[in-house]
């Protein structure tokens, strides 16, 4: 028998078994967080679509979600680093009597006075002035602790732990003495030389704790027109020690001092014929040479250091094992072979880390020998 259903009972029907399928639902953690939809404020709610009495109306909340800041973290900027030739380099002569210790409180620039006109002599021009120190002044040596070239080339003075001297009317104690090669009365600071000399007082300022603000000319503590005036109107108006500040806010300077065959290619490219684009090399490869590993697994001292130098240099490098097989080497090509790629990878990472993209040439010398 068929029964008719009326409009009442089918809207109750579909609101009951709606309401059953929510209660359905949110037993198993199946409902929604999210904040209800908004209906027009003037809806009211039918009576025939609330949840029964027996079921609580579902709860909603307005607080925000808890969110935990994340901290960004920025790595520290890297120092620059500078390289100041040793003493060797320029064939200093030994100190000829004791120093005076002393503690740096502040920074002095000078000049020489002597006007270099071709900066190819500057290691003989340093070594020069050592001798006038010594000989005709009487100090036990050259009186600045660090001098810079035209080309903006640092050399190694006497210690930063001991006073430097002077020929005026001031006492040089606690003062870190860096002296310009050239004579500023008659030409131009070079962009090099005054680079060089900002990376070399923000260096100091770092080492010694020793304020930007305390950079002074030798005019500014003697009678003397040092370091000249065409140098010194940096001084005077402040743009050398803020180029000192703001060369300490980007990561500083480290300073390290070179020796032997480091020091001898750097001297090498001071010394460059007249006319010589020094720039071309810098940016251009126009050098090889062969890096050789001593194998089994090793790089002797004057090998890397060549890597180093040529990487540094933007030249390449040939890096090649020197392996006899079954005597430096595994008897087997297998692993003969296995030991020659682990030796030149080695090398190859080790130069981009001196210089990111340095050229480089991965060699390979095997032989076998036979061991009766």
């Amino acid at each position: 028998m068929t029964r008719s259903v009326t409009r009442r009972a089918f809207l109750l029907g579909t609101v009951g078994a709606a309401a059953a399928g929510w209660v359905w639902f949110r037993d198993r953690g199946l409902t929604t967080d999210a904040a209800p939809v908004p209906t027009s404020s003037s809806a009211v709610p039918s009576a025939t679509t609330s949840p029964s009495a027996s079921e609580p109306p579902p709860q909603t909340s307005t607080s925000s979600p808890t969110v935990t800041p994340t901290t960004a973290t920025t790595a520290a900027p890297e120092p620059i680093r500078i390289e100041a030739l040793c003493r060797e380099s320029w064939r200093a002569a030994a100190p000829t009597a004791a120093f005076t210790d002393h503690t740096i409180e502040r920074m002095t620039v000078h000049h020489t006075g002597r006007k270099l006109r071709n900066n190819r002599i500057a290691p003989e021009a340093i070594l020069g002035h050592q001798r006038f120190h010594q000989l005709d002044r009487g100090w036990p040596d050259i009186a600045y602790h660090f001098i810079i070239d035209l080309e903006g080339n640092v050399y190694e003075g006497r210690p930063v732990s001991v006073a430097g001297d002077t020929g005026t009317n001031y006492d040089p104690t606690g003062h870190f003495l860096v002296c310009c090669e050239g004579n500023f009365d008659e030409q131009d600071l070079p962009a090099a030389q005054r680079d060089a000399l900002v990376n070399v007082l923000a260096w100091a300022a770092g080492e010694f704790a020793v304020p930007a603000r305390t950079i002074r000319g030798h005019r500014d503590v003697a009678a003397t027109t040092c370091p000249g005036d065409n140098l010194y109107p940096e001084i005077e108006s402040g743009a050398l020690a803020q180029a000192v500040r703001e060369r300490i806010a980007v990561g500083g300077v480290e300073l390290v001092v070179v020796c032997g065959d480091e020091a001898a290619a750097r001297r090498a490219f001071v010394r460059v014929p007249r006319g010589y684009v020094r720039d071309f090399v810098a940016e251009n490869t126009v050098l090889t040479s062969l890096v050789n590993i001593n194998s089994p697994l090793t790089f002797d001292a004057t090998m890397m250091g060549a890597l180093e130098v040529y990487a540094r240099a933007n030249q390449a490098a040939i890096i090649s094992p020197f392996i006899v097989g079954g005597a430096m080497a595994p008897v087997s090509v297998a692993g003969t072979l296995t030991q020659v790629v682990a030796e030149v990878t080695a090398g190859i990472a080790y130069s981009q880390l001196v210089r990111k993209g340095a050229p480089v040439v991965a060699g390979a010398f095997v032989t076998s020998i036979d061991m009766n």
